[in-house]
């Protein structure tokens, strides 16, 4: 879990975090970034009591919607393999493999997806 300055210095690179609330508490977070017209959404984290719940896709609709508002080309994702829900997620929400699964860190496959915003 990053601490809150590590947090504050990544929204001082560009990093947008959203995500929501149940009576006051965050149950789940999302970041992105936008790069050269690209809005790429990584780390997505919901409390295991709320998953299940709709919170998951609410936070691809926040995304996607970030994507359209600031005249984004694609969303794009990095998704472990693996990962079945997440995996699930990314294809209810109209993203395809975009190129072969790569390391992205020792041990950790990856595999990156993207959609056109509308």
């Amino acid at each position: 879990m990053p601490s809150s300055e590590a947090i504050i210095d990544e929204m001082r690179r560009g990093y947008r975090f959203f995500g929501g609330r149940d009576e006051g508490w965050i149950i789940g977070v999302y970041k992105a970034l936008i790069i050269e017209g690209d809005c790429f959404g990584e780390h997505q984290t919901i409390l295991h009591s709320h998953r299940g719940t709709g919170i998951g896709s609410m936070m691809y609709d926040q995304f996607k919607d970030l994507a359209k508002r600031e005249g984004c080309r694609i969303n794009s994702v990095n998704a472990l393999l693996g990962q079945e829900a997440t995996l699930r997620m990314i294809e209810k929400h109209g993203f395809h493999k975009a190129g072969d699964p790569f390391e992205q860190s020792p041990g950790m496959l990856v595999q990156r997806f993207e959609r056109e915003v509308d």
